[in-house]
């Protein structure tokens, strides 16, 4: 029964975040197909403007990346064993959504010249992990990694990193945003989840946290071996 409540769980997220992906893909393909190619659309003076599309395929990636990386903490600290199955899925849409934030990307700028701004190299180390988060999400990587899945799944924590470094350079490059304020707010709000979430590693922190929540000895092992 358990095992069912679990599956239901994370058929329903995937259900939400397919209907999210589809919202921002669908109008594009309407609207004439996404260009994959370098386009000029705005005018020299003008600066670069990214489309709505572009700027929330970003935002939802960095989201998915913050429940993925809240899973643990969510399970050392209250027991909660039924969400760990999401923690790969929601790494797997943060990868997916980056990747359309990318597609964007090519088809919103003028590439070649923004690719010599910092925030862009950036953004690229942080898909790039993403990417190997990804690949390696399965059970035969971890068998053929063994101790070493772990570690190079903690690169995670420097994609997080990464990726809100990315939006804020890219949100204070281009200030010409109609929600210019509104957006570097949630950006930086997303920085202070994703540091307490790194904080929560700590041990020390993590295990007086637990005390002060007082989560049974009993699920506290039952969390573990979740993991």
């Amino acid at each position: 029964m358990e095992t069912l409540r679990r599956k239901w769980i994370v058929f329903g997220f995937n259900i939400v975040a397919l209907l999210i992906f589809l919202s921002l893909l669908i109008p594009q393909l309407q609207a004439g197909g996404v260009h994959l190619f370098a386009q000029e659309y705005r005018q020299a003076n003008t600066g670069l403007i990214a489309s709505p599309d572009f700027r929330l395929a970003g935002r939802w990636a960095i989201r998915f990346l913050i429940v993925s990386l809240a899973i643990s903490p969510l399970l050392y600290l209250l027991g909660w064993r039924k969400i760990v199955p999401l923690r790969k899925w929601a790494g797997l849409w943060a990868f997916a959504f980056a990747g359309l934030h990318v597609l964007y990307f090519f088809g919103d700028f003028s590439w070649r010249k923004v690719w010599t701004q910092d925030f862009t190299r950036v953004g690229l180390v942080a898909i790039i992990i993403l990417g190997v988060m990804a690949l390696t999400s399965h059970k035969p990587a971890m068998k053929l990694l063994g101790r070493n899945w772990k570690r190079l799944h903690r690169l995670v924590y420097v994609a997080g990193i990464l990726v809100v470094l990315h939006s804020i350079n890219g949100i204070i490059t281009y200030k010409d945003l109609s929600d210019y304020n509104a957006a570097l707010t949630e950006i930086q709000l997303y920085g202070l989840i994703i540091g307490g979430l790194l904080l929560l590693r700590i041990p020390m922190l993590r295990h007086g946290l637990q005390s002060m929540l007082q989560l049974p000895k009993v699920k506290r092992e039952k969390a573990k071996s979740a993991l």
